[in-house]
This record gives structure tokens, C-alpha cells and sequence, in this order.
């Protein structure tokens, strides 16, 4: 930028560089010096100061800002006088702070030139109400050019005022006597960017006066008027292009072509607008607080994935300034538009409600979003849609007088300044609701603006509108009466208030000047005046300058009372006493001052503070100085202090005249709470003012402290896991549930659940962050704990931490030399890999490391062993092994390759003694090109543990049957470390060095450990056996898949079966669900969660069992140092059952109860009640039974009818239920194949069906019912004329996954085969038929049912058949989640 120019003719600068700039600022200073009209104002050397014409205020100059203190409220301004004010620059700028709670003074600017100015007397001339006061740093800018030539007669600026030279200018102070206005510097720029320009140079220097935000969005309409539109007038003819007609409707939308499509259309009498790719928003927007009513009869067209509606409550600065709601935002296709808001989708048979959310931390965009199914279609004729705004946090959406959704919105704020995309006021919680109040969907992230704004958009997709509506509109709620004020002589007023004795809470009374609207009298616009009310029936009211002015009562936007109206004359000025707004801590402490202000001259004074004492608990209450030498004394009750001073002589001081100091209460509501103020009685001399008092509340904002993440651990194995913890005594006694944690990591935001778990004796929520790879130990993690009270979730402070952060930590603190080794050889790890991978290799993991800490590091690599055994191929193999290796990413793990000819194949991993590892399942693989050229196999087994890295292991490829059908080969981590080292490659070497150091610091530091396991025997106590596992006189038992504790029931939840295997150890496995009792991810660490999982033969589900006198300790076969534990020894039902140290206490002795003699019976029943071969008292009996009738859905129930085990699952079994269902009930009812006009799983009534409505059918009857279109069925194509999604897209939205393996098939795969070509030459490469199987693929074969022709409805299915045919090739198949 050329410096000098005249693009800035003044800068007025109240701020000063400090006396000793910091070196790294001198030079930012001395650039701003060198625009040319700037002039400095340093603390005690102001060239120009503020003029001794200002009134009603105290300034004091901070070292970079001058703050303006308000004293006396009517009227409070401050003049400053310009030198070197060229006013050729034509945008000026200001840059400033108000207080919260208060606003400028005088609703005009006053500036004065050399050829004249625009004074009070002319009337003013730039508009204060862009001047917003929210306790924030903000810069407003004001184009001159428009704001001086106004269209007012006395504010028309002359030739010779515009380019003449501002003498001073006057501005107004804070509305509120007591409150302030800090002001940093005006300019004058060439353009708002010159201005912004400037200012982030500014910022940088003077760091306390970051802007809040960029450019504050000028002030709204304090309330919505009724407007509305017909389309009738005579200018709308048919056919008529809305962009570039002259209309009326052009005076109250402002509109932005897309294409330019939308058009007028006559029918008949009728008159309506066609909007098409184009949008359209109410040319003006309304401040917060603002209740309105927006209305209009709509007639939707059909395009699928097409956005057509309407858009509320969206930001200015992205989505009013370019008014593109026919634009996608790529949030959910062509289906979503807007940056912000809550945005209505009207489609012909259903309707979307969107809010749109930002992640600051990712920076990306997204929406929640419900979708309200209609029971018939809305595109043959107009329907009334309504939207209401309560102005109260809440809105309701309404189609034909039917309320279908709510949205509820709170907790405003700006975004953290990292957010430069977004620098406005924006709601961030929001809640959909149905129209049964069901919530179904919530976010923390929202972007629903501040301020209230309405647009309608069309995507492509033709939206038919018609009498257009917005307003306020509400009744009067006769319950709530409010009397004529009354005026005194000293101008104290009161009113008094009558309403229903059942009404106790939301209640106030705001004033108005008369002639200002209120939002139609609903009072719900920022009053001149707002009196929050607890019980009162007689008010007094705040002090009022002359004139005329009502009143209005109000318990919420849709309830309020009349207006009162009445007038105050010429009066004296009263004196005002109040307590201060201050924030304060749950459990902590706070003071309160009282202050006084506009003292008429006081001898004595008497007050009542009043409190909520459920809020509040008083600790003391201390004199202030403005009293004087007065006697002080203080009497306190539960809920009141009664503060006295009694004097000798008048003082006119004003000030702080006491303190009162409060315990903020561990049950105390959130947010503000009244503390009320009363004068008893004031003496002047020897006269009574008692009544010249006006009296305020102020409050006490208690803020959340229990909302907190309270401490950090680390988990490392095979990975490395981050454990959250919060204490679950202080977040419960506060009140909240459903902990949940947001994390961001990598650009990514995941949502982890909690176990409850006891960490160092005290009950805690644990969260688990996993997979953090070793080249990101420096990375940070961002957590945000989310919490709900009161149907309200509420944020904690975002945490961000790293793995390097922990280490580090211990460092510091460990007196363990073993363990500090661990910690120094990991950093080392983590370094290496950053260098491996290329990852920040400037920001090395161990670059902090002292010299000290860097000695425990392992410095020598020992010696390695290669136990790397490949077996001799064999003429019977049918799986030949072709090479070992070693998978380094997040974390370090065996990676194989093998070539087979057979599919439906596994991998098996045991230790030296046979003992299983894990598996790796086929649709794990992935097809890597081979030696040959051809396709082989290459897997990844991560079962090992950091202490692991020379464990031998050894790997075999079996068959389905599990008969290996290769050698087995012996390979470890270190045998590749070995091979690797005399390599060539640096980077290799260095990394897998590291990895050996790591594992064997790990080995060495769980060998200081002791065990007492070691001194025991394990028990045989027989097997194949049913029993409950108690202890504190609780029984184990499962919830879902997690192990907690219950009281003890005749429930299948809590039987547990035992099976004692071949090496001494227990698979014990719950009844109810089939799966056995296991360490969750073979952890081997302190409370590590307990869960069930299908049984296999890992060491994590082989438990062996101790004698410890009439109990069992309870130790997973895969690490010797660690037992079953009841977390916190807390013996209520819900408590977790994790894995911990052994230490031998009663909360990990358990008893053995045998329920085998017990009566206990199964059932083999289908998802729609059918039973087949009676009742079982042989559980494997039942199974057997189930597994013959896997393809027809069976499965076993037990005698309380919950679910217990199904071949394929239970959601496998459901849909296979309902698919011989269909299937027989087409066959029986005599359908035919082909198109239908109705969807089947809706409406019987045709008889015809195709392989994919056969398909949505059955998957209606299962509760798939949401997007079940209401005509046709769900087609294999889709039908945008119809408006109907396809089948796969419908699969997707209930989050079925894609299989693409043909050998990896299993039951209950939806399957589409085939090609379309010629058949529908849109769709030629896609699919052209589809299938579900009943079994899992078997060397091409399966169990299917199919409504792809008359054959296959008349015959009766599952159908036994190939799957991959010539005629329809297999394409992908789709499978129900898990």
C-alpha cells in the first residue's frame, strides 16, 4: 500500500503507544505513524482532548483507549474536537466498546465543520443505532456520502460541509448512569477495506482492542409490521418475469436471479407467483426480542433432491448480503442453501426442517435436520404454511393449521475469533421437535441469527406462492391487567399489576415511548424500559423525562395485557439506588456493590437488599466510601440484609455505598438472578426524600463450573488412547445428564459416550479417544463436554490437549526411572514416526526433552532375534503364504499377503503355544497386485500391545469350516526390525529402531509390576453350566453390549453360562444375547470397560477363575496383573464392571450362584410372534432349532420374551420375517408382477409388484418407514417427477453399507444385480434387478427371496440359487447396520 495518500484524512486515535513498546511492536507502530493525518493521543500527552462542552460524564484515558463513564443519564454526551480533519475520505470509522446492557444516549452523531455542521438544532445527522452495545471491541463504518445527504431537509449536507474540515464532533455516552463507552480511535478511509486495513495493523499493536467482530450488522426494526401480498393488482399479468417487473410486492422483497426463471401466473381469477431458481428475502430484518407470524399459501412442484421453501432467522453478513437461496450450500446435495438460519424444504409429500451449524474448530459446515412425512400430497392445490417466532427462543412451523415441527433456540454468542468466517451474534444450541414435542435433532453448533430475517428460494424446483403474510398477531390475555400509573409531584411513579394466581414466572412490564411500536402491542420489542417482575403487585418505575409513554405487561410473546398510557411532566431529578450486575461461579463466591447515584445530598439512609435464598447464601456485607463518615450497620436474615447509616451531615457523593458478598449455591439456577434493591427511608437535613428514590435490580449471572472435563489419562497398547475423565458427584449434584464429549482432531469431529468408572477412588464419566497415531502426539485434541439440564444442553470450555502434553507432564512429576524411560522412549517414537511420515518435522515430539530427561531414554539398541519361520509350501495347500511385513500408520501392527483361489477364508493369529490371538475376517482384506501380476490378499492384524513388539506369533489361512489350508507362519515385530536394519533406507531404520526401544521401555516398566495372581492357583469349577455372578448383593449383567450391575431378577440379562476350556480358562457367555463375557480392544489397562462380543477364541474372552475363600477373582487369560473390579466398590444397580489392578478387595471377589436346576425355558419365534417346536428347557435345543429356520427369520426368545440369539442377528432376522411374509402373502392374494401406481407396503389395493417395490415393502413392514413415498413404492431408479428417492438412496439414509465382495455376502444383503442398458437408457450401467438373500454366500449359492417375476411371486420362497449369473452379473449388495 502506498503510504501518504489521501485515502485517510484523519485517524483520531485515543490509545497511545505504550511508554516501552515491545520490540516486536515498534515497528507496526511506527507504520501506523505513517499514515499521513493521524494523530496519537498518549496517555498524559493528549494533543486534543475531549471538549469541556460534554455533559454528564467522566473520561479517563487508558494506556490504549479513552473510557467515557456515564454520571448523569439524560442526555450524556462527550464532544471531541478535530484538527487536520479533511473530510475527503467519504467512510468513516469507529472504533469502540459499550457495556452490556445499555445503549448510546441520543439516537444522532452531531458533527461540525468549517462550513457549517449539523448540531442538535439541525437535527442531527448520522444515525447512532449501527452503535451496538454488547460488551465486545467493535468497528462500524458509515458511508458518508449516504448518511450526510439524507433525505431530511435540516440534515442535507452542502457542497462545501462535504469537503470541508470537521471542527469536532458529538457523540453520544452510555444510556445508563454508571455504565461506560470505551472509545479506541474515528477515521476517515477511501472504503470499508482501507478501514479494515488499518485496523487489523491497529489490533496488532494494541492488543486489548481486538475487534470482536468485523463490521457490526446495522440496527433492525424493534418490531415486525403486518404486511401482506395477494398478487392480485393489475400490473400481474400471466407470465410476467418477477425479476426486472415493477410490482408492489419490489417494495417489500429484495430479489436475486438465479436464472431468472420465476414468472406471474393467472388462472382464472386467481393470481400467483412461480418462483424458479431464484430467491427472495423481506427487504428489512428485526432486532432480537422481535415475535412474528410469517405466512403463505404454497403448492410445491416435484425435482427430487431440489430445494424449494423458505429461509428464517439467517445471518447478514453471508446470507443477507447475497440473498442466493436458490444456491446449494453442498450440504446435503441440491437439497440444502444458506450459510445460516433454519431453513423449511416443502416437497410434494414431505417436509424438511434444517438448521445450519458451523464447527469452528473444523471450519466446516452442516445442518441438522427433521423430516415430516405427509399423509397425502400438497402439489395439486395451494396450502397455508405457517411460521411462528415467539421472540422467546422457540418457533413452530404449521401446514393447513396443523403444528408439524418446532425449533427451539438459545445460548447466543459470537464464535471464537479464530472464526473469521463468521463475525456476527449467532444462537448455537438448537432443538428439533415434532409436532409431539419428540425431540430429533440438536446441535451446539447453530447458526440462527441474533437478528430475525425471512426469504423464500427455489433451486430449480418450481415453488408456487400466494398471499404472502408477515407480521405480529396475538391476543390479549385477559389475565393479565395492569392499572393507570400514577405520578407524584418528585416524578415517582408506580403501576399496579393484577394477574392469575397460577402465573409465577416470566413476567415483566416494559415502557414506551408513546408513538413507538411494540410489535403490535405484544411488547416483546426492546422496551425504553424493562422491569422483570417476581410476585410484585406494585411497581415502582424507573425515572422518565417528560412526556407521553404506556406501559405493557408481559408473560411471554403470546401472552400480554393491554397498553396503559400515560404522561410525566417537567419534574426534578430523582436520586437512584441499585445493586451492580456481576457474575459469579457455582460453589463460589461473589460481592455485589450497591450503588448509589444521583445523590440529592443524604444524612441518613435505610435499604432492603433482597435475594433468592435457593440462589444465595449471604456471607457479610461491607460499607462502601460514599457515605462518608456515617454509622454503618447491617442486619441479615435468611433471604434480606436491612443496611443503615445514620450521619451528622448531608454528602452528595455517588458511588458504591456497600458490598454484600454471597455464597453462590451448588443448586443455584444458571444465568441471571435478581438481587432487589428498596429505600426504607432517606433524610436531607431534617427533611423526608424517601420518595424521591428510584430503585433498580440487578443480578448475579451464575455460570456453570461443573461443566468441566476435571483430568486427563493415557492408555497405550497397540495404539495410543486419550481418557477423558468428569466427576460424576459434582456433575450430577448440579443437576445434568446424558454426558456426551465432542472432539475434534485432525480436521475431524467425532462424539464420544462415557462409561462410569471409578478413577483413584472417585466415581467418574470416562471418555475414550482413540487411534491417536504416533506422528501426531503433538497434535491438539479439542474436547467440548455436552451436558443437558432442564431439556436445555449446555457446553462446557473447550479443552485441548495433546499426547505430548500428558507425557511431558509425567515427566515433570515421575520418580519411577522405569517408567520415565517409557515416557522418553515413546516421545523418541513419535519423533521418528513424524519424520517417516513427513508430518511436521519442524515441530519435532522430543524437541522439548532436557538434557536431564534425555539421558532416560534407551541409547543402545540390543541385540534382535528373528524368529521370521515361512513354511514350506505344500502340494494340499490351498492358500499359499507370499510375504511379512509390517504396518506402520497409527499404529504398529503385522501386515501379511497370501494368494488363494477360495474365498470365505480367514486369517488365524496364536501365540507359540497355540493359544488364539485374533482373527482377521475376510472382508478386512484388501486385493493388492502380486509377484505375478495377479490379484493376492494383504491383511492387518493390530493385536499386539507395546510390550509386545517380540512376541512371536504365528499366522494361518483357514477355510470356513476353520481347517487351515496353509503352513503356518512364525513371524514377530521384531523380525521385521531385524531385516530392516540392514537396509538402506535411514528413515526405516531409525523408526523401527524406536519401536523396539518403546516396546521393550513398556516390557521392562509392567515387569516392576507385581502380581499376586502369580502365588494362586485357578479353580475348576466344572462346566457347561448356568449361573449369576454376584457381588454386594448385586447380580453382573448386560445392558446392550456394556457389563454392569443390577438387582438380581429371573432375567436372561443376568445368566451367565461357563465353559471351561482346555487350557484351564472360562468362555463365559450371557444368555441373552449370545455373546461372551471380554476385555473391550484386549486392553490391559486400569478401567478398561468389560463388554460382551461374539464369541471367538481370543485370550480378552478366556477367563481364569480364583479362589479367594467362598468368592472368584475373575483374570482375563491375556495379562496376569489385572481382574474383573466393580468400579468405585459402588454397588448400585448401573455401576460399570471394568478391568483393574489386582489387589484382592471385596469389589473384585464375586460369587458363583449355579441357576442350572432352575426352571428355565426357551422359545423359537419369529418378529412377528409365530412359534415353532413348543418350548425348550435345552438352550442348545433351541438354537439348533433357530439355525434350521435362520432363512424364515426364527429365532430363540427366553421365558420373559427377550431376545437371545439369532444365526444372523436379530435385525437379519427381522428382515428375513417380513421378506417370507410378503413373499407369501403376494403368492396367497394372487398378485402379478409389474409396475404399480400405489406403494405396496401402504396400500394393498392393486396387486402388482416388482423386485424393488417387493424390497420397500418388506422393508416398511420391518419399520423402515420414514421416506416411504406415498405412491408407487420405493423404485430401483427413483422417480423425480414423483418426487420418490430411489431404493439405494433410501437405504443409505437408514445407514445400510455398501458390501462389494461377492464372496463376502451374507444373509439379509439386499443384492442388485445386472445391467439396465437399452431397458432405461438414462440408467444403462446401473442395476436392473434386486434381491434379498436368507443365507450367506456358499460357492455362489444362497437362499433368496425375489419378486422379479410371475414365476417367482406364484412359487413359494426362499428359493435355493446362483447369485452371479451371465444374464445378471452381481454388482453390489447393501447390508443393515450393526
Amino acid at each position: 500500500m502506498k503510504r501518504g495518500m489521501k485515502f485517510l484524512s484523519l485517524l483520531l486515535v485515543f490509545v497511545m503507544v505504550f511508554s516501552m513498546l515491545p520490540s516486536t511492536n515498534v515497528l507496526l507502530a511506527a507504520e501506523l505513524s505513517s499514515y499521513t493525518g493521524v494523530t496519537s493521543f498518549a496517555e498524559g500527552n493528549h494533543k486534543l482532548i475531549i471538549d469541556t462542552s460534554s455533559s454528564g460524564i467522566t473520561y479517563t484515558y487508558k494506556d490504549e483507549y479513552v473510557s467515557i463513564k456515564t454520571t448523569d443519564a439524560n442526555d450524556p454526551y462527550f464532544t471531541v474536537n478535530l484538527v487536520d480533519a479533511s473530510m475527503s475520505g467519504k467512510i468513516m470509522a469507529i472504533k469502540y466498546k459499550g457495556d452490556i446492557n445499555t445503549s448510546i444516549s441520543n439516537s444522532w452523531l452531531y458533527p461540525d465543520t468549517t462550513a457549517g455542521g449539523w448540531g442538535p438544532a439541525a437535527g442531527g445527522v448520522i444515525s447512532t443505532s449501527k452503535l451496538v452495545c454488547d460488551g465486545v471491541w467493535n468497528l462500524t463504518t458509515y458511508n458518508l456520502s449516504k448518511e450526510l445527504m439524507g433525505s431530511s431537509t435540516s440534515s442535507v449536507g452542502t457542497s462545501a460541509q462535504l469537503n470541508a474540515t470537521i471542527t469536532s464532533m458529538r457523540i453520544g455516552a452510555s444510556s445508563v448512569a454508571g455504565k461506560t463507552v470505551d472509545v479506541a480511535y474515528i477515521g476517515f478511509f477511501d472504503s470499508v477495506a482501507q478501514a479494515q486495513e488499518y485496523d487489523d495493523l491497529f489490533c496488532k499493536v494494541y492488543t486489548d482492542v481486538k475487534s470482536g467482530r468485523v463490521d457490526i450488522i446495522p440496527h433492525g426494526l424493534h418490531f415486525v409490521p403486518k404486511t401482506s401480498y395477494d398478487f392480485q393488482e393489475a400490473a400481474v399479468t400471466n407470465g410476467l418475469a418477477l425479476i426486472g417487473s415493477k410490482t408492489n410486492i419490489n417494495g417489500e422483497f429484495l430479489f436475486n436471479a438465479g436464472t431468472g426463471a420465476s414468472k406471474y401466473v393467472v388462472e382464472g381469477s386467481n393470481k400467483y407467483l412461480k418462483l424458479q431458481y431464484d430467491s427472495m428475502q423481506v427487504n428489512k430484518f428485526f432486532n432480537n426480542g422481535c415475535a412474528y407470524l410469517f405466512s403463505a399459501d404454497v403448492k410445491p412442484e416435484t425435482a427430487a433432491g431440489h430445494f424449494a421453501g423458505f429461509v428464517f432467522n439467517y445471518g447478514y453478513e453471508k446470507d443477507w448480503k447475497d440473498n442466493k437461496f436458490f444456491e446449494t450450500n453442498k450440504i446435503d446435495g441440491e437439497n440444502s442453501v444458506g450459510k445460516s438460519g433454519v431453513s423449511v424444504n416443502i416437497h410434494p409429500s414431505m417436509i424438511e426442517v434444517c438448521v445450519i451449524t458451523y464447527n469452528a474448530a473444523s471450519g466446516t459446515l452442516s445442518q441438522i435436520k427433521y423430516t415430516h412425512p405427509l399423509t397425502s400430497y400438497i402439489d395439486t392445490a395451494f396450502h397455508k404454511f405457517k411460521a411462528i417466532d415467539d421472540g422467546q427462543g422457540r418457533m413452530r412451523f404449521a401446514l393447513d393449521g396443523e403444528v408439524f415441527a418446532f425449533v427451539t433456540y438459545a445460548d447466543p454468542g459470537l464464535l471464537p475469533s479464530s472464526s473469521d468466517a463468521y463475525n456476527e451474534r449467532y444462537y448455537r444450541t438448537a432443538t428439533i421437535y415434532d409436532a409431539n414435542g419428540n425431540l430429533k435433532a440438536t446441535t451446539s453448533n447453530a447458526m440462527i441469527s441474533y437478528v430475525k430475517s425471512m426469504a423464500i428460494g427455489s433451486r430449480f424446483r418450481a415453488f408456487n406462492i400466494d398471499n404472502i403474510y408477515y407480521g405480529y398477531e396475538g391476543t390479549v390475555d385477559p389475565s393479565l391487567t395492569l392499572n393507570s400509573t400514577t405520578v407524584s409531584e418528585t416524578g415517582n411513579l408506580k403501576a399496579t399489576i393484577n394477574y392469575g394466581d397460577s402465573i409465577t414466572s416470566n413476567l415483566w412490564l416494559g415502557i414506551y415511548n408513546d408513538g413507538e411500536e411494540c410489535g403490535s402491542g405484544m411488547g416483546t420489542a426492546d422496551p425504553m424500559h424493562r422491569i422483570n417482575l417476581s410476585g410484585e403487585k406494585t411497581v415502582s418505575l424507573p425515572r422518565l423525562s417528560a412526556g407521553n409513554y404506556y406501559a405493557i405487561l408481559v408473560r411471554d410473546a403470546y401472552h400480554k395485557s393491554s397498553k396503559v398510557y400515560f404522561t410525566v411532566t417537567d419534574v426534578a431529578k430523582s436520586a437512584d439506588i441499585y445493586a451492580d450486575d456481576v457474575e459469579a461461579n457455582i460453589g463460589g463466591t461473589v460481592k455485589v456493590p450497591v450503588v448509589l447515584g444521583n445523590n440529592p445530598g443524604l444524612k441518613n439512609l435505610v435499604v432492603t437488599v433482597k435475594w433468592d435464598p435457593s440462589v444465595l447464601t449471604p456471607v457479610k456485607a461491607t460499607n462502601g466510601i460514599v457515605m462518608g463518615n456515617a454509622v454503618f450497620k447491617a442486619t441479615k436474615t435468611t433471604y434480606s440484609y436491612e443496611l443503615s447509616w445514620n450521619g451528622t451531615a448531608n454528602t452528595t457523593a455517588t458511588g458504591t455505598i456497600a458490598y454484600i458478598e454471597f455464597k453462590v449455591n451448588s443448586n443455584a439456577n444458571l444465568g441471571d438472578n435478581d438481587v432487589m434493591v428498596t429505600v426504607n427511608s432517606a433524610t436531607s437535613g431534617s427533611s423526608d426524600i424517601t420518595d424521591q428514590f428510584i430503585t433498580d435490580s440487578g443480578f448475579v449471572k451464575v455460570k456453570d463450573t461443573a461443566l468441566k472435563i476435571d483430568g486427563t489419562t493415557l492408555s497405550i497398547s497397540s495404539d495410543i488412547t486419550i481418557k477423558y475423565l468428569v466427576k460424576k458427584d459434582i456433575f450430577d449434584a448440579v443437576g445434568f445428564s446424558n454426558p456426551y464429549l465432542e472432539a475434534t482432531f485432525g480436521g475431524k469431529t467425532i462424539t464420544l459416550n462415557p462409561i462410569t468408572s471409578s478413577v483413584g477412588g472417585a466415581a467418574c464419566y470416562l471418555f475414550s479417544f482413540n487411534n491417536v497415531a504416533p506422528q501426531m502426539m503433538n497434535d491438539t485434541i479439542y474436547t467440548t463436554l455436552k451436558a443437558t439440564k432442564d431439556g436445555v444442553v449446555y457446553s462446557s470450555k473447550t479443552n485441548q490437549y495433546s499426547v505430548a502434553t500428558y507425557i511431558y507432564s509425567k515427566l515433570a512429576s515421575a520418580t519411577d526411572p522405569s517408567f520415565k524411560t517409557l515416557l522418553v522412549d515413546m516421545l523418541n517414537y513419535g519423533a521418528s514416526a513424524q519424520i517417516y511420515n513427513g508430518y511436521n518435522v519442524d515441530k519435532l515430539v522430543s524437541a522439548n526433552l532436557t538434557t536431564a530427561q534425555k539421558k532416560f531414554g534407551t541409547s543402545d539398541l540390543r541385540a534382535l532375534t528373528n524368529v521370521k519361520k515361512a513354511p514350506t509350501v505344500a502340494s494340499s495347500d490351498k492358500a499359499t503364504w507370499l510375504a511379512m511385513g509390517l504396518y506402520l500408520d497409527n499404529k504398529v501392527a503385522i501386515k501379511g499377503y497370501f494368494d488363494t483361489d477360495l474365498s470365505n477364508v480367514y486369517v488365524k493369529v496364536t501365540d507359540t503355544s497355540d493359544n488364539l490371538l485374533g482373527t482377521v475376517k475376510q472382508d478386512a482384506f484388501s486385493t493388492v497386485t502380486g509377484p505375478a501380476g495377479t490379484p493376492v490378499y494383504a491383511f492387518v492384524f493390530d493385536g499386539l500391545g507395546a510390550s509386545q513388539m517380540s512376541k512371536t506369533v504365528k499366522l494361518t489361512v483357514c477355510d470356513s469350516t476353520g481347517k487351515a489350508i496353509s503352513g503356518t507362519f512364525e513371524y514377530s515385530i521384531e523380525s521385521y526390525v531385524y531385516s530392516s536394519q540392514s537396509g538402506t533406507d535411514a528413515k526405516l531404520i531409525d523408526i523401527t529402531e524406536k519401536i523396539i526401544k518403546y516396546g521393550d521401555a513398556a516390557v521392562n516398566y509392567l515387569n516392576t509390576q507385581t502380581s499376586t495372581f502369580n502365588k494362586l492357583t485357578p479353580a475348576d469349577v466344572g462346566t457347561n453350566f448356568f449361573a449369576h455372578i454376584t457381588v454386594g448383593g448385586k447380580s453382573v449383567a448386560v445392558s446392550g453390549t456394556n457389563v454392569q450391575l443390577a438387582t438380581p431378577a429371573a432375567s436372561a440379562s443376568q445368566l451367565w453360562k461357563f465353559i471351561r476350556l482346555d487350557n484351564g480358562a472360562y468362555r463365559i457367555v450371557n444368555e441373552s444375547n449370545d455373546k461372551a463375557l471380554a476385555v473391550s480392544g484386549a486392553g490391559v489397562t486400569d478401567v478398561t470397560n468389560i463388554i460382551t462380543e461374539t464369541c471367538n477364541d481370543s485370550l480378552s474372552q478366556q477367563w481364569y477363575l480364583y479362589i479367594q475363600e467362598t468368592t472368584y477373582a475373575f483374570r482375563p487369560a491375556h495379562c496376569d496383573k489385572m481382574a474383573l473390579d466393580v468400579s468405585n466398590a459402588d454397588y448400585t444397580s448401573g455401576t460399570n464392571v471394568q478391568l483393574y489392578t489386582y489387589y484382592g478387595e471385596e469389589n473384585q471377589r464375586f460369587f458363583i450362584a449355579d441357576r442350572t436346576a432352575e426352571n428355565i425355558s426357551w422359545y423359537v419365534k419369529n418378529d412377528l410372534g409365530a412359534q415353532i417346536g413348543g418350548v425348550y428347557t435345552d438352550y442348545n435345543a433351541a438354537v439348533a432349532k433357530a439355525n434350521e429356520n435362520s432363512t424364515t427369520g426364527y429365532a430363540v426368545y427366553d421365558q420373559n420374551g427377550a431376545f437371545v440369539y439369532a444365526k444372523h442377528g436379530q435385525k437379519v432376522a427381522k428382515l428375513l420375517t417380513h421378506a417370507k411374509s410378503v413373499a407369501d402373502y403376494a403368492r396367497v392374494n394372487g398378485w402379478v408382477y409389474g409396475h404399480s401406481t400405489v406403494n405396496p407396503y401402504l396400500d394393498k389395493s392393486y396387486k402388482h409388484v416388482s423386485c424393488d417395490r417387493f424390497i420397500g415393502w418388506l422393508l416398511g413392514n420391518a419399520g423402515y418407514t420414514a421416506h416411504q413415498p406415498s405412491k408407487e413404492g420405493l423404485s430401483l431408479y427413483g422417480n423425480s417427477g414423483a418426487g420418490i428417492i430411489s431404493l439405494e438412496t433410501f437405504l443409505l439414509r437408514y445407514g445400510f453399507t455398501k458390501v462389494t465382495s461377492l464372496s463376502a455376502l451374507k444373509a439379509g444383503d439386499i443384492v442388485y444385480v445386472g445391467y439396465t442398458g437399452s431397458f432405461a437408457p438414462a440408467y444403462s450401467n446401473y442395476p436392473r434387478h434386486v434381491f434379498i438373500i436368507a443365507s450367506d454366500y456358499n460357492g455362489g449359492y444362497s437362499y433368496r427371496y425375489d419378486a422379479g417375476s410371475d414365476s417367482r411371486i406364484r412359487s413359494v420362497q426362499p428359493s435355493y440359487e446362483t447369485i452371479d449369473k451371465s444374464t445378471n452379473q452381481f454388482r453390489f449388495a447393501y447390508r443393515v447396520p450393526k
